[in-house]
């Protein structure tokens, strides 16, 4: 294998450690470069002792240690799921890092399938895990392959430690101001892209830097050469940071970072402060206060600090915390605090007893969702009190206004392609004798005149076609009437799939490889025997026909959608979600009277999945999903090809809708066929 850390392709939870799939063999050819690969030497070669390395980015030398251990396969080692432990030790896998390498120092569990005891923490298929307590309960730090988990999911192959490492103590850049500049001054403030500016000039400067959770300020008054310096953390309790929570903050000073002074006995107005630019204001007040309570299911970050005014500045610093939990008792002189992406507003079961814990919600003026179309709101910023965060395709201060990316030219449409606008995007359709997926478009290839002249001389059957050096028979439909509303014309099999089974469930990697299955299965025409033939990354298209049958019923009910594609893989292996715009009405139509959705969301097309991070409700492959509440974060209905998610994880081809639906609640479970022309 070889994994790229910065991509998911290999994440702790992906199916390809538990299958016996391929995945780009290509890169297997490559050595040494960041192409990812999966050969099938993985499940088919045993083996005494095992390489690994790990290459940091814009480093030439790649870092390898041994593990001696025999196996039948590496598949047999991690597919079942159970830890097996090595005892290599800490420092051999730091070493995999050069001098960089970090953990935390107690627990240290190593091996393969290493998890700790939160399923949330740190874990790696390959590995050795850290925490900074005694035990292996909330392991923070990891270095491994395969790896996912607090704080930072996103890091597949690495190295991740954050709270308190062995290995930390130095202090990285994060921000430069110049005092005179109002480019990151209210109301014009920048913070939030947080990309350190090169700006030379040598007026007052700020440097703000972190380590850990400690954050090191600097100011430089221009002609005097000593540099001052100030920290926030654990120890720096003289230090008084006001985090916004004035009473009144626009009619007297405000600051990002600073200490803010008034020759009152109040905060109403201040008149004199020392700081780093301002923008937001966050009110924590004392009817928003609850002691013995904790808010759980919406923390986003965890940190261990000394003194609650400590988590009130982090809250104030990171601009998608609305509320933090204190935990008012430490055994190790750190508390925890967790910050949190909402409040209790509207989240009422969620805030529970916990005498261990204070709770603490700011004002919130995103409760009333004023941000439009899934838009992210921040509480706290400009006259507003809120500032909402577009979703690519639209703008507006509340995201109302779609953006035509045809009119303005902003599109990656081919020269001989269409661009259609469409809410939130666009659609890139080729022209008439072109084929492809819209941004590129090419003329017709002589193999695909031959074989459409070939589809449209004969019967309904399985054609011999040829795919590079493979011949592979392949189900035509030539007769004008057997597709239904997919209307004339020739149209190839894709896939079939049975409902029941998992075979092509959401999380399978037959959505995202290049691996037939079931060739046989692409011979028989209209019957369940489940087949992905590859004509799936291989046949280029301008037209999808899909259709379901009922069990117990004689005939599939089918609809179109005019999408141009080099292939299905190329709109789905990517896992991006591509829109189209069929209506609720059609896609229920795929099950004839039966067809039931919830009545919002109405989130339909390819790569169709929850726009939040409960990722474990309804999503298709292809498809549409509904909620019962008027965004789509957690839907609970669906149509589609290639399902999971709640309410049930096991229909995967089909109609699931549980909860108010418009046609009352349903399971059904069908048989899927996909074509394409």
């Amino acid at each position: 294998m070889k994994i790229n850390g910065a991509q998911q392709t290999f994440q702790y939870g992906s199916p390809l450690w538990s299958a016996k799939t391929a995945f780009n063999i290509v890169g297997g050819e490559t050595g040494f470069d960041e192409q990812e690969t999966k050969l099938p030497t993985y499940w088919e070669t045993p083996f005494s002792k095992i390489c690994l390395g790990m290459k940091i980015p814009g480093k030439q030398t790649v870092h390898f240690i041994a593990v001696n251990q025999s196996a039948d396969s590496l598949y047999s080692s991690i597919a079942d799921q159970q830890f097996r432990s090595t005892s290599l030790g800490a420092a051999k896998w730091k070493s995999l890092l050069g001098s960089q390498g970090s953990l935390q120092l107690g627990c240290r569990k190593e091996g393969f399938n290493v998890i700790c005891n939160s399923q949330s923490h740190a874990k790696a298929r390959i590995g050795i895990v850290g925490n900074n307590e005694a035990d292996c309960g909330t392991c923070d730090s990891r270095i491994g392959f395969g790896t996912t988990g607090d704080h930072d999911s996103s890091n597949t192959c690495g190295n991740e430690a954050v709270i308190a490492p062995d290995n930390g103590g130095s202090w990285t850049l994060a921000m430069k101001i110049n005092g005179e500049e109002k480019q990151r001054n209210t109301p014009a403030c920048k913070w939030e892209n947080r990309i350190s500016s090169k700006d030379k000039a040598v007026n007052i400067l700020e440097h703000t830097l972190l380590q850990d959770l400690s954050i090191c300020l600097n100011m430089n008054i221009p002609s005097v050469q000593t540099l001052s310096f100030i920290a926030i953390n654990q120890s720096a309790t003289g230090f008084n940071v006001i985090s916004g929570s004035v009473e009144n903050p626009k009619n007297g000073a405000k600051a990002r970072i600073s200490i803010i002074r008034n020759n009152e006995h109040d905060c109403i107005s201040c008149d004199s402060k020392i700081g780093f630019a301002s923008c937001r204001s966050l009110k924590f007040t004392a009817t928003r206060t609850f002691k013995g309570k904790r808010f759980i299911n919406h923390t986003m970050r965890i940190a261990y600090v000394k003194g609650q005014e400590f988590c009130d500045v982090l809250c104030f610093l990171e601009d998608n915390c609305f509320s933090y939990n204190f935990m008012t008792i430490s055994e190790t002189g750190k508390q925890k605090c967790e910050l949190n992406n909402a409040t209790h507003e509207g989240h009422e079961r969620d805030l529970k007893k916990d005498m261990d814990y204070e709770y603490y919600a700011a004002e919130n003026s995103c409760s009333s969702n004023p941000c439009h179309l899934n838009a992210t709101c921040q509480t706290g910023f400009s006259e507003r009190g809120y500032r909402c965060l577009c979703l690519q395709g639209f703008a507006g201060l509340n995201c109302k206004t779609d953006v035509d990316e045809c009119s303005t030219g902003k599109h990656g449409c081919d020269v001989h392609a269409d661009c259609k606008n469409t809410e939130g995007s666009y659609e890139c359709i080729c022209k008439p004798g072109y084929q492809g997926n819209g941004k590129n478009c090419r003329g017709f290839s002589l193999f695909s005149l031959l074989s459409y002249n070939l589809c449209m001389s004969r019967e309904n059957k399985a054609f011999l076609l040829t795919f590079g050096t493979a011949q592979v028979n392949v189900f035509c439909v030539l007769n004008d009437t057997s597709l239904g509303s997919c209307g004339e014309g020739g149209w190839t099999l894709v896939m079939k799939m049975n409902g029941s089974k998992q075979t092509f469930h959401y999380n399978s990697a037959l959505w995202t490889n290049k691996e037939p299955y079931n060739l046989a299965g692409g011979e028989t025409g209209f019957d369940s025997e489940e087949t992905k033939l590859p004509t799936y990354w291989n046949t280029a298209f301008s037209k999808i026909c899909l259709g379901m049958r009922i069990p117990g019923e004689d005939f599939a009910r089918f609809i179109a959608i005019n999408r141009s594609a080099d292939s299905l893989h190329s709109l789905i292996a990517d896992d991006q979600y591509r829109p189209t715009s069929l209506g609720r009405e059609t896609w229920k139509s795929l099950l004839g009277t039966q067809g039931s959705l919830q009545y919002n969301c109405n989130r339909e097309g390819f790569n169709v999945s929850p726009v939040s991070s409960y990722k474990s409700f309804s999503k298709a492959r292809i498809g549409i999903i509904g909620n019962n509440e008027n965004d789509c974060a957690q839907p609970d209905s669906r149509i589609g090809f290639g399902t999971g998610g709640v309410p049930n994880y096991f229909n995967t081809c089909g109609d699931v809708a549980k909860y108010i639906a418009d046609n009352g609640p349903k399971n059904i479970i069908t048989t899927g066929y996909i074509f394409v022309q």
